[in-house]
């Protein structure tokens, strides 16, 4: 439950757990025997590499997931809120994450430059603004970046059309949400972090944290500025189908 950025201190202990029908009493195992938590990450590890991690959870028991996505719950009243910050917006919204754990470090063309040629490029067909964490992962991208809680993020996400942003919490948010969501994979940086914990495991570990609904786009050197084009496809082929909904 430990966060590397720390916890908001508008938001309760366990934020993302709030609202959600099927989870009760949340105890802290380190307390109750520091092991557990040892033992349950050398199983996750274990887990067969091939498939995302809820479908690899699901075949330890023999199921079939009825989704691979998570579960968040807001209530009336944060759905409400996060329209009503949104309001002066126009749609459709995009949703931006410039940053987290894995983002593209100073120096490369995703850490700023490709945000903003992205931004710059769709200005005049939809609007933007900035899911981030005051002083912590936040850019300068011209675009509004409410400094709000988890909870208000989350419903901002759910609130938005389109969510484009690096492998992080709130790309996650974004497929709980079933909001268009393209993800921007930095290989170079995830395989610097995984391979602190198990050599080679990157490839892996991407496998099972990204989501075959997504569009997920790899950043991998010399193509990455081609990636802006990639990601205003995306929007384009969103808005689009939006209109044909309609």
């Amino acid at each position: 439950m430990d966060t590397l950025i720390g916890s908001s201190p508008v938001d309760g202990p366990y934020p993302i757990w709030e609202n959600n029908p099927y989870v009760g009493d949340i105890v802290n195992a380190d307390e109750i025997d520091p092991q557990i938590m040892v033992h349950l990450r050398a199983e996750q590890s274990n887990i067969c590499q091939f498939g995302h991690i809820i479908e690899n959870i699901c075949l330890v028991y023999n199921l079939i997931p009825r989704a691979v996505k998570p579960s968040l719950f807001l209530t009336a009243r944060e759905q409400s809120q996060a329209l009503d910050l949104l309001a002066g917006s126009r749609r459709p919204v995009v949703g931006i994450h410039a940053g987290g754990t894995s983002s593209s470090p100073p120096g490369s063309l995703w850490f700023l430059d490709g945000w903003r040629e992205l931004i710059s490029k769709l200005d005049e067909e939809v609007s933007f603004f900035q899911i981030a964490k005051a002083g912590v992962d936040q850019k300068d991208l011209s675009i509004p970046a409410p400094d709000v809680s988890l909870r208000t993020s989350m419903a901002l996400i759910w609130a938005c059309d389109i969510f484009v942003g690096f492998d992080s919490s709130p790309a996650h948010i974004a497929t709980a949400f079933d909001r268009p969501t393209a993800v921007l994979w930095d290989v170079r940086q995830k395989s610097l972090i995984e391979d602190r914990h198990y050599v080679g495991f990157a490839p892996a570990s991407m496998l099972r944290w990204s989501y075959p609904q997504n569009r997920n786009l790899m950043i991998l050197g010399e193509k990455d500025a081609d990636l802006v084009d990639l990601c205003i496809e995306f929007v384009h082929k969103t808005v689009a189908s939006f209109k044909h909904q309609r």
